[in-house]
């Protein structure tokens, strides 16, 4: 959809942007009723944990939800390609969509990373265009064409 209606979204962004940032952070895996939430942060942290029951790996129940991962890499995908085609209408939501998509290249799943990492490729380039507004003069000297501000 931003690519055929571009900056035509931007006033349906305030609708559309949450649900896709509560998408992205949505728990990726669930511990089971065995291991409390404290201790799961320090399973994800690589630290042990003391339990009462068996020392196994068996006694945690881990499950890993799949169809979860995809949403995510498809939310990751939907923010590339909304900033791409709504240019400036989507910077209200860039740092959000930024730090999201940063925590987002830190996951277990592949295609998860992979989007997430593309996404904030496509933020980096289209970020670029929105600050070089004069075309680009070929010869030497070479012509500075705009003065980057951050």
């Amino acid at each position: 959809m931003a690519q055929a209606l571009k900056e035509e979204l931007t006033p349906v962004l305030p609708q559309i942007m949450p649900g896709i940032i509560e998408t992205l952070n949505q728990d990726d895996i669930d511990f089971g009723d065995k291991v409390t939430e404290d201790e799961a942060k320090a399973l994800l942290d690589g630290n042990d944990i003391d339990t009462d029951d068996d020392d196994d790996d068996e006694s945690i129940e881990m499950n890993v939800n799949s169809a979860l991962q995809l949403e995510k890499e498809i939310a990751a995908d939907s923010l590339g390609e909304i900033f791409v085609h709504v240019k400036a209408g989507f910077l209200p939501y860039l740092a959000t969509a930024t730090e999201q998509l940063v925590e987002l290249t830190d996951t277990f799943y592949e295609g998860g990373r992979k989007a997430a990492l593309s996404a904030l490729w496509k933020f980096v380039v289209t970020l670029g265009e929105l600050q070089v507004t004069e075309k680009w003069q070929p010869g030497l000297p070479a012509v500075r064409s705009h003065k980057f501000e951050f």
